[in-house]
């Protein structure tokens, strides 16, 4: 079959908190379709269809003495990969980030650039070579924007130092404000994440990275080792997924020669930056249909017992 079709629904109580999440299956003449219960506490639903074949979608949610049925759902022309929903992508980071070669020259391929070609969506690159959190929040809180047309925001830092030690018992915990957390990278790492929940009105799944494995120097392999615990620590202050570039990217140690030949640390275009931007693109992939979906695609309705 060409192009795809894929039918969602997701129920929301009362405060806009989804609650769970249904994606349609096919039948045997072809349709899409699916039946689930409304859960409990549920005052809200949304739906969403992307289509490129006529099928149709049928949706049918069912409760005790009650059906509502949410067949008319919104059309979207699809491209070269599903369920993007023609997502705003925001990526702030360092050098890794920002696609900075061995030579420090700032190059077009990058991570970003590679993820906006997987996913076929608009990235938008806020990555500052040689930052920590604590230094790109010093030098950038006020030069780049967040607002609510952006729908995912990825940060990745722990590469240059910072993050080493989990200080959120002494830098953020003891504080209401996010003004008073310590100026630490851990403090500033939480004020960033704050001020994308402020800016965008909550709208942004914000998605946490831990750093690239690196080779570069001693200090700077163990340093990167040594930020995922505390990368982990602040997504689960704040309940945000992770996604383990460390770790699960498929470029560590032992292969190094391939992906970062010149100095340990920055990528080559067509294999390292490539290989991470499409790494990072396929867990976005995956993640995207739990995410708030873009106003132009939403069907909001309250539902009525």
């Amino acid at each position: 079959m060409n192009g795809i079709d894929v039918a969602y629904v997701a129920f929301f109580d009362e405060a806009k908190t989804m609650i769970s999440c249904l994606k349609s299956s096919d039948t045997s003449n072809g349709e899409k379709i699916g039946t689930v219960d409304v859960p409990s506490g549920a005052k809200y639903v949304r739906s969403v269809y992307a289509a490129s074949t006529s099928m149709t979608p049928k949706l049918q949610l069912a409760a005790t003495g009650m059906k509502k049925d949410i067949s008319d759902l919104h059309n979207s022309e699809a491209k070269n990969t599903p369920l993007t929903y023609n997502a705003k992508i925001c990526c702030i980071g360092d050098s890794l980030t920002q696609g900075v070669d061995f030579r420090s020259h700032i190059i077009k391929e990058n991570y970003p650039y590679f993820m906006s070609q997987y996913l076929n969506c608009t990235v938008l690159n806020y990555g500052q070579k040689g930052r920590t959190s604590k230094t790109w929040w010093n030098n950038y809180k006020d030069y780049y924007t967040f607002d609510p047309t952006i729908d995912v925001v990825l940060i990745m830092f722990g590469t240059n130092c910072g993050l080493t030690k989990n200080t959120l018992p002494t830098d953020v915990e003891p504080y209401d404000d996010p003004d008073d957390y310590a100026d630490t990278s851990v403090g500033c790492y939480c004020k960033l994440i704050e001020k994308i929940m402020t800016d965008t009105q909550n709208h942004a799944q914000i998605i946490l990275l831990t750093p690239p494995y690196s080779t570069y120097t001693s200090k700077q392999e163990q340093t990167v080792i040594d930020s995922e615990p505390t990368i982990r620590a602040i997504a689960k202050r704040y309940q945000l997924p992770v996604i383990d570039v460390l770790n699960e990217c498929g470029m560590g140690k032992f292969n190094g020669d391939v992906f970062r030949p010149h100095d340990g640390c920055h990528f080559n275009a067509k294999g390292g930056y490539h290989r991470l931007g499409t790494f990072i693109g396929s867990k976005v992939k995956s993640m995207i249909s739990t995410f708030d979906i873009d106003e132009e695609y939403d069907d909001e309705t309250p539902i009525v017992a």
